[in-house]
């Protein structure tokens, strides 16, 4: 995304492939390390599950593939938990009472 649109245009340059070649490679070694464990760490979810589902999310979102069925499933998991529905609730209302100020009925 930062070569993409973040950066001014004089200074991005291609990184597609070798982002894509590095995403790839993660993704193996994410499928060896989960292994039959349902969280990264093993049985028990952790902070370091709330940040590969975040590095998941994205990579959902920019269409990078995801080879694997056990990383997918893991994703499924770790993105679909009711706690992280909740945090992103409450993300987009403060969001949305910064906007527009809050409303009492």
């Amino acid at each position: 995304m930062r070569h993409r649109f973040l950066l001014p245009r004089e200074v991005r340059v291609e990184v597609g492939p070798a982002a894509a070649y590095d995403f790839a490679t993660e993704l193996k070694a994410l499928d060896r390390r989960l292994g039959d464990k349902p969280f990264a760490l093993g049985d028990r979810f952790s902070a370091v599950d709330v940040l590969l589902g975040d590095m998941g999310g994205w990579a959902r979102a920019g269409r990078f593939p995801i080879e694997s069925d056990r990383v997918n499933a893991y994703f499924d998991r770790v993105l679909g938990r009711p706690a992280r529905a909740r945090a992103q609730a409450n993300a987009s209302a403060r969001k949305s009472e910064s906007v527009f100020g809050k409303h009492d009925a």
